[in-house]
Formats: structure tokens, sequence, C-alpha cells
């Protein structure tokens, strides 16, 4: 069964959140989708669990996008986080770098707003210089993220 993206009133709502609460480790130089466990909401089914690695959304339309990672403290390296939509990094967004540090933890955040069509998905991609593997963040306070959003259905 389809799920049902209209309210009460008719409006659309499409709003997916999901977190990552267990250890997903970046190999060095690999440009890495996040894989995401944990739906914190999922208003008309967008983010699936067999793929979680993306959202993928059902109509078209402006869609917000919202993403943070966080990284275990590494004196080494340079973190980046990004969006790519359908596979393709959203070339109008470029990554965010966090400065190492030996006893800092690497909290990164990133947002966009975009026009997505009807079966195209978004990720989440993370990139780090550390020359070894790290892992993300799973700490309650400091969990990777990621939202999509629906501002504006578009005919």
């Amino acid at each position: 069964m389809e799920p049902n993206p209209r309210n009460l009133s008719g409006q659309v709502q499409l709003f997916a959140r999901v977190h990552r609460s267990t250890t997903q480790t970046i190999a060095t130089a690999t440009n890495t989708a996040v894989v995401f466990d944990t739906p914190l909401d999922n208003l008309g089914g967008m983010w699936n669990p067999n793929q979680g690695d993306r959202v993928t959304v059902p109509v078209r339309g402006v869609y917000s996008l919202g993403g943070a990672s966080s990284w275990v403290a590494n004196a080494a390296g340079i973190r980046y986080q990004w969006f790519r939509r359908n596979g393709n990094d959203l070339k109008a967004f470029g990554p965010q770098a966090a400065l190492p540090g030996s006893a800092v933890i690497n909290d990164l955040e990133a947002g966009a707003k975009i026009i997505l069509e009807a079966g195209e998905y978004v990720e989440l991609i993370v990139h780090q210089t550390s020359g070894g593997n790290l892992n993300l963040n799973t700490s309650p306070r400091f969990y990777p993220l990621f939202f999509v959003f629906l501002e504006t259905l578009l005919g």
C-alpha cells in the first residue's frame, strides 16, 4: 500500500528524519554515504530501511535537506560532508570542512534547498583524510542525522 502524503486538510506532508545509532567506519580518502538505521520521522514513507543510505521523494517539489555528522577525535586530516542527488554531487553546495584536533570531536552540519523530481533520491556523503579509518560518533548528542522535507509541491 502506498503511503498517503496528505494530511486532513489536503496538504502534502512529506518529512523524513533519520539517524545512525551504530558505528560506521569511514575509510580514509573515500566518499562514503552514511547508512542510517533509525527513523525519527518518516511521513510519506520516503526513507526505506532496505536502502538506509538515501531518502527517495515521491512527488516533484522544493525540498529542504539537512545533515549532521560527528567524528571521533583524531589529530590528522580534514573531515567533509555534502549531499548527493541520484549518486551525483550537488555542485551548488560544496564540501564543508572541519579542522582536526587531537582532543576535538569534529561536528559538521550542512543544509540545502533544491527541486527534486518524483523518484529522485538524496544522500548525505562524508569524507575524511586522516590516513586511516575513522568512525562516525554515535553518542546520543552527536549521532549522524539526515532530514528531508517538502516545502513546496510543484505541479
